[in-house]
């Protein structure tokens, strides 16, 4: 079982390193679904796999000169204690009980509103106007 463990490791990260996709796309379902591990555990695993992931493909980016760093720190100033209170309340709440599908139905309207959002934002359909990448 360890071993089908580190080939799943191995191909979730070649994936996130030719797509970019997030590994909670790729490695959650596979984790809750397919190893049957509980959707909290999994999503702890996740959170800390993808950072050690993310480490080799940021240094990658960092060295090709293909980061905005001021994108990265106005991310981050929100991402941080977003992320925090995230998990704060998703530990908390019974709402957010760790059921797979307590965590979807939550976490889908929140992606379809950002997804509006930003296709009604004149600055993403004209990426010349968009301040925030500068």
């Amino acid at each position: 079982m360890f071993e089908l463990k580190i080939l799943v490791g191995f191909l979730v990260g070649t994936l996130i390193g030719m797509t970019g996709l997030g590994g909670g796309v790729l490695l959650l379902p596979i984790l809750i679904y397919g190893l049957h591990v509980p959707a909290m555990l999994a999503v702890g695993s996740d959170a800390l796999f993808n950072f050690f992931t993310k480490i080799g493909t940021s240094w990658v980016h960092l060295s090709k000169g293909t980061v905005r760093r001021k994108v990265v720190i106005a991310l981050a100033c929100g991402s941080i204690p977003g992320s925090y209170g995230g998990v704060c309340t998703a530990m908390a709440s019974t709402v957010l009980s760790p059921t797979p599908s307590a965590s979807y139905s939550f976490a889908s309207p929140c992606s379809c509103c950002c997804r509006g959002a930003l296709r009604r934002s004149s600055s993403f359909a004209n990426p010349q106007r968009n301040r925030f990448l500068e």
